[in-house]
C-alpha cells in the first residue's frame, strides 16, 4: 500500500489492538470452541468501536493534511480546483460586503482553517454512519479529493468490494446500536473480518491523501512518520471476505 503512515493512521492502528483485546478477552473467558456464550457484547463493543475509531481517523488524518497545505503552499493556486470553487461560492455567500478581501495576503489560510472547523461541526450533526458516501463528501469538502473510496482497491479487492464491505461494517454498528437484543447473533469471526478490512481501508485513504498532498506542494507530507516497515506494501495471500446475509 505505499509507505506513507501518517500520525492519524498510526493512531487508528493502535486504537484498533483495543479490538482485538475485546477477542482475546473473549477467548480467554470462553476458550476458542465453537458455540454460543454470553459474551456477544464483547463482539458488538468491537464493531461499535472500530466504526467510531474510523470515523475519528477520517476527521485526524484531514487536521493533519490542511496544516501540511497551509504550512507548503504560499498561494491557493495549487489546491484543487473543486476546493477553490467551494471557497469562491463560500465567500459569495457571505453577507459580509469585504468577504472577497478575505482571501489577500495570508486570508485564505485563516479561511481554509476555520472552515474545517465548521465542516466538523456538520458532520458532528450529520453524520449518522462513516459509510463509503460519508466518508467522499468528507473528504471532497475538507481537502478537494474527490471521490477518495477510488483508491480502496489492493489484491483481489476492488473498489466496489471495498466500498461495499464498509458499508456492511457500519451497517451492522447502526443495528446494534438501534436494535441492540433484538440484533442477530455477532459473531466473533465478524469482527476480526470488519477489523481486517478498516485497517486496510485506513491504509488505502492515506496513501491516497499523502499522494494529493505530494503533488499539492512537492513536499513528502508525514514526515515525521515512523520508519517504514521491513516487508510493508507487499500483497497479502489472504484477504478474508466479510459475509453478510444480505446487500
Amino acid at each position: 500500500m505505499g509507505h506513507y503512515e501518517s500520525e492519524a493512521a498510526r493512531t487508528f492502528m493502535t486504537s484498533s489492538e483495543e479490538i482485538a483485546q475485546l477477542r482475546a478477552i473473549h477467548e480467554e473467558i470462553s476458550g476458542i470452541g465453537k458455540g454460543r456464550r454470553d459474551l456477544e457484547v464483547l463482539n458488538k463493543s468491537g464493531i461499535v468501536l472500530l466504526c467510531a475509531i474510523w470515523e475519528a481517523y477520517c476527521e485526524d488524518v484531514a487536521d493533519l493534511a490542511l496544516h501540511h497545505l497551509l504550512s507548503h503552499l504560499q498561494d491557493p493556486s495549487a489546491l484543487p480546483e473543486g476546493l477553490r470553487r467551494q471557497i469562491a461560492k463560500e465567500l459569495k455567500e457571505e453577507k459580509h460586503d469585504l468577504s472577497p478581501w478575505w482571501l489577500a495576503g495570508d486570508g485564505w489560510k485563516v479561511h481554509l482553517r476555520d472552515r474545517l472547523t465548521v465542516l466538523r461541526k456538520q458532520r458532528n450533526r450529520q453524520w449518522s454512519n462513516p459509510s463509503a458516501t460519508k466518508v467522499d463528501e468528507w473528504f471532497e469538502d475538507a481537502l478537494g479529493i474527490v471521490k477518495i473510496s477510488d483508491s480502496w482497491h489492493w489484491w483481489r479487492v476492488n473498489t466496489r468490494m471495498a466500498r461495499r464491505r464498509l458499508n456492511l461494517v457500519v451497517a451492522l454498528r447502526n443495528d446494534i446500536a438501534h436494535r441492540g437484543t433484538t440484533l442477530k447473533y455477532v459473531e466473533k469471526v465478524r469482527v476480526t473480518l470488519a477489523l481486517n478490512h478498516v485497517r486496510r481501508v485506513v491504509e488505502a485513504t492515506d496513501a491516497k491523501v499523502a499522494s494529493e498532498l505530494k503533488s499539492m506542494t512537492s513536499v513528502e507530507p508525514f514526515a515525521d512518520a515512523a520508519p517504514e516497515k521491513k516487508g510493508r506494501g507487499k500483497p497479502r495471500r489472504k484477504d478474508p471476505v466479510l459475509v453478510a446475509s444480505s446487500e
